[in-house]
Parts: C-alpha cells; structure tokens; sequence
C-alpha cells in the first residue's frame, strides 16, 4: 500500500528501448493511491511493460494521466492477470484519467 503525490510511476518509472518489466503470476500490487502524472507505472521512450498474470487492483488516481499505466512512447502487453477495481478521481483534462493512457505512438 503506497501513497504518494505528484509522482511518476510508483512501482516502476521506465525509459529507453532495452527495459522491459514482466509481472508474473504471485505478483499483487494492491492500494496504491497517485496524484499528479502517471500511476502505477510510468513507460516512456521505447520501454516495455509485460504482464504475464498477477493482479493490479483497487488503485486510486488524482489528476493521473493513466491510473495504471501512463505511457509515452512505451509498450504494455497483456498476456494475463488482472486489472480491476481501479478508479480515477479527478482530472481537470478530459480523457486524461483513462486505466492505461497511451500517448505518443504508444502500444497496448
């Protein structure tokens, strides 16, 4: 359970082409609760989020350009697990608040 303000990526704050994260099955992040820019994760400039299984759940945004993941020139593949019960609560930009916000030629 993480709580933090104006951040970039909670868990994981990635750049550059040869980094690639893997969340595998026994993996929970559970409670994570972001204001400013980029939730859980933060995926920029070529970086590749994986997520094999394992859960993301009950994660709470403010202001967040992507409440799980906030990407930037970035992959995010799901092969499996779960996102759920996340929620965005405030976002003075319209679309902005999305679960996953891709940007700038990114990928899901």
């Amino acid at each position: 359970h993480i709580a933090a303000t104006n951040n970039s990526g909670i868990v994981t704050n990635v750049s550059g082409a040869n980094i690639n994260v893997v969340i595998n099955d026994g993996t929970v992040i559970d409670g994570i609760h972001v204001g400013g820019n980029h939730g859980v994760f933060k995926v920029y400039s070529g970086a590749k989020v994986t997520m094999n299984g394992g859960e993301i759940k009950n994660t709470t945004g403010w202001n967040s350009n992507g409440v799980v993941a906030g990407m930037y020139g970035g992959t995010f593949v799901m092969n499996g697990g779960i996102i759920c019960s996340n929620s965005s609560v405030y976002g003075p930009d319209n679309g902005r608040n999305a679960a996953i916000y891709l940007h700038a030629n990114s990928v899901m």
